[in-house]
């Protein structure tokens, strides 16, 4: 199934001046729609499952958007669910970055309970993830970033890849995905010891409903004066041929921006070097946490995995790239 960009039918109806009802997707707690507010800006409604002593009130709100229990009548029927909106027409673009990013985490998946706080949670995620953008640049996204794009030049075969499979900058569940498969690249930051990884959600090591979810392990140096300049893995990426229309090129100052480097590189973060590379496929025996495992009640968890005892696991092929579209070797 191709990628479906919630935002496309919001500009849609924001285009047209009327906002009706309308059906966009379905997840764990029923349908996604689209609703009328009373500012005459669409909002997002989910389904939920939990509806005892359930009355309309606001749950949060943030940069300027609100989510709100509602109970609306839908074929006469009245459904409960949450929606969220933008306060005013200047909040509509991060409106729109949101219903992207709560569409691609919770749309079309069977994990979770399809409470209201699993909706609740996602965008907590979202604006913690956008608190980030513009900071100083933090030692652990840095690392997350050269992560990701050493494997689109070290691991990846790109001939088909773009940055619609690029997943990390928009905070998806993992950092790339196709139709079918996906990857998500972890980095460890200390030069020896165990190859540990902290885990943010029970999402991060689902596999997709229908392919598989390979980790891209790496343990990484980073400082000053080491085999490979930080710049220039970046220039690698920018010369990737898919990666040269300006969509991509934003995506990468947008990467850059989230992870405090919009301003330029700082001194300690200048250079670095990729000590150990593994690649695993999530299998039922790998140490994970997923809806499948939670105890009813758990809404997420975040915990470190250990991996140094799975290295004679690891797939890698030295000298080859691999295909997360085929799963094959080139």
């Amino acid at each position: 199934m191709s990628e479906i960009r919630l935002s496309d039918t919001l500009r849609k109806a924001i285009g047209a001046g009327t906002v009706p009802y309308a059906l966009c997707g379905f997840w764990s707690g029923g349908v996604i729609s689209i609703t009328a507010e009373d500012s005459g800006i669409p909002g997002v409604f989910f389904q939920v499952t939990d509806v005892s002593s359930f009355q309309d009130s606001d749950l949060m709100s943030v940069h300027g958007l609100t989510l709100k229990k509602r109970l609306i009548a839908v074929n006469e029927v009245n459904v409960h669910g949450v929606v969220f909106y933008a306060n005013s027409e200047e909040y509509l673009d991060p409106f729109l970055s949101l219903a992207d990013y709560i569409f691609k985490k919770l749309a079309y998946t069977e994990a979770g309970s399809g409470g209201w706080l699993e909706v609740m949670g996602v965008m907590e995620l979202w604006a913690e993830f956008w608190r980030r953008a513009g900071t100083r640049p933090q030692r652990e996204a840095v690392l997350g970033l050269i992560g990701e794009l050493v494997a689109m030049t070290d691991l990846l075969n790109v001939e088909k890849l773009s940055q619609e499979h690029w997943d990390g900058p928009r905070g998806g569940n993992h950092d790339f995905r196709t139709d079918s498969n996906s990857l998500e690249v972890k980095t460890c930051g200390t030069k020896t010891g165990p190859l540990s990884h902290k885990i943010s959600s029970f999402r991060q090591l689902e596999p997709p409903l229908q392919g598989k979810l390979y980790v891209y392990s790496l343990r990484i140096e980073l400082g000053r004066n080491l085999s490979r300049d930080f710049q220039s893995q970046i220039d690698a990426v920018r010369r990737i041929r898919t990666f040269c229309n300006s969509e991509a090129q934003a995506q990468i100052d947008m990467s850059l921006e989230i992870a405090g480097l919009s301003d330029g590189i700082p001194k300690q973060f200048s250079s670095f070097n990729v000590l150990e590379s593994h690649l695993f496929e999530i299998d039922e025996n790998f140490p994970k946490l997923t809806s499948q495992n939670l105890a009813d009640g758990i809404v997420d968890v975040s915990y470190t995995i250990d991996l140094t005892n799975l290295k004679s696991k690891d797939q890698m092929i030295t000298g080859k790239k691999f295909d997360l579209f085929t799963l094959g070797w080139s």
